[in-house]
């Protein structure tokens, strides 16, 4: 997994999430979930157009993402899955648990 992160419109911030998100990327992971953590924020955006794989550990390492926003009192949105990344957070009902957009 590789990202970037960039300030995004009305007081947000927007990562870019690359590659594939699997439990072996945890590491990396939570040093964006450390610099998330330090950030001031309305909203978090994690762009997922160009993330080719995500599994369990992924999933989870979503859920501690949108855990820490709101507790924030902050939105985490999910933007632009496509493919098998957007068949698994479908089939794991993440629209009914976060924000997910085009």
């Amino acid at each position: 997994m590789q990202y970037s992160s960039e300030a995004a419109s009305n007081g947000g911030i927007k990562y870019t999430l690359s590659g594939q998100l699997s439990a072996q990327h945890h590491p990396i992971f939570r040093v964006l979930l450390k610099e998330l953590e330090a950030a001031t924020f309305s909203h978090c955006t994690l762009n997922l157009a160009q993330l080719e794989f995500i599994d369990s550990g992924g999933l989870g390492m979503l859920l501690l993402a949108n855990d820490m926003c709101k507790k924030r009192g902050s939105i985490l949105v999910l933007q632009g899955a496509t493919g098998n990344v957007l068949k698994i957070l479908t089939l794991s009902q993440f629209q009914k648990i976060m924000t997910m957009i085009d």
